[in-house]
């Protein structure tokens, strides 16, 4: 239908009298054909069965706005966020950062802290340790990961939700 619509534009200024608005109907025309092309390549808005869905999904943005009970997640999210991280020295909320899986195994979580800004907002490393529930700051400054503490509260929600899954 929207191409039938262009054709029909571009015919009738094909058959104007007067070329130099034929020239301008067309530029219209082209920039309409052009407008109209990028919404048809519209795709689905990225959401997290998408991303667990795809086969090459590496990286998981985690943050706890979405507060769905399926979302493991959101538990480690706010251990780190309840951690002794350094997050003052950042001068930022620690409710504003979010977390970046980069890897995930059968042991550990390796992930990017950072907040939404114009650049890049990385503020730091971290690596979590599953089983036995150790959490280190390995961002790049350090000489050696540091251990952090945090509310035990969110390594039991944490544990528990990925023992049901």
């Amino acid at each position: 239908m929207k191409i039938r619509f262009i054709s029909q534009l571009l015919t009738s200024e094909k058959s104007s009298k007067h070329p130099e608005k034929s020239s301008s109907k067309n530029k219209t025309g082209i920039m309409l054909l052009f407008i109209l092309t990028l919404f048809s390549f519209k795709g689905a808005p990225a959401t997290e069965e998408n991303i667990k869905g795809s086969a090459h999904h590496k990286n998981f943005i985690i943050s706890s706005e979405d507060h769905t009970v399926d979302n493991c997640y959101n538990y480690l999210t706010e251990l780190v966020r309840s951690s002794n991280f350094p997050f003052s020295s950042w001068k930022i909320d620690r409710s504003k950062v979010n977390l970046l899986i980069d890897e995930e195994d059968s042991e550990t979580i390796t992930c990017k802290l950072f907040y939404d800004t114009e650049g890049t907002g990385t503020i730091g490393w971290i690596k979590y340790h599953k089983k036995n529930g150790k959490l280190f700051n390995t961002s790049a400054e350090l000489d050696h990961a540091v251990e952090l503490k945090y509310n035990l509260k969110w390594r039991s929600l944490f544990n528990t939700c990925t023992s049901k899954k």
